[in-house]
């Protein structure tokens, strides 16, 4: 799966990491854990890349597996639209999520 180029993702990718290394990093300590990678994945669709969906994904040492939902709020009376990333995370069960943060082996 290729990831986006435009800028603006990268922008999201950056703001996203700035706001969630240190949330994931406190709950892993507080789950008895370390985390091993995290990244904003994209749910893509179509040969064009349409972004379906974006979430926020960390793999632990301890094999979990953890998505953290990003939703996009449309502008609304003028005001510009904006992505919010949710600071609770869900146990990842999506078999596109996992095989994308799963290392090879």
């Amino acid at each position: 799966m290729t990831k986006p180029q435009k800028a603006n993702e990268a922008v999201i990718e950056r703001t996203i990491h700035e706001m969630m290394d240190d949330v994931v990093e406190t709950d892993a300590t507080a789950a008895g854990t370390n985390v091993v990678k995290s990244f904003v994945h994209y749910d893509i669709k179509g040969t064009y890349g349409i972004i379906t969906g974006r979430c926020f994904l960390v793999l632990l040492k301890n094999g979990e597996i953890w998505e953290y939902p990003i939703e996009y709020h449309s502008s609304i009376k003028g005001k510009c639209g904006y992505y919010e990333c949710n600071k609770a995370y869900v146990m990842c069960n999506n078999k596109d999520h996992i095989r994308a943060v799963q290392p090879r082996g």
